[in-house]
């Protein structure tokens, strides 16, 4: 029993760093595309209400949904 819980924990093990790997290849394209999309949008910039209460609001774009400061 005990020999099948350590192949067991050998095999998730595994699983997980091949997701980690995934997860960080997903978060560079996404910043990739993000970076894209900055570049190309015709940004139409409002103020982000949403996100602070008072002063020093970010922008936030209406075509792309990007936000500036």
């Amino acid at each position: 029993m005990i020999k099948h819980k350590l192949e067991r924990n050998k095999q998730i093990d595994v699983e997980l760093k091949l997701l980690k790997l995934k997860i960080k290849e997903l978060g560079n394209e996404k910043k990739m595309n993000n970076i894209y999309i900055f570049n190309n949008c015709e940004h139409k910039w409002v103020l982000a209400r949403e996100y602070f209460q008072y002063d020093e609001r970010p922008n936030k774009c209406t075509i792309c949904n990007l936000v500036r400061n």
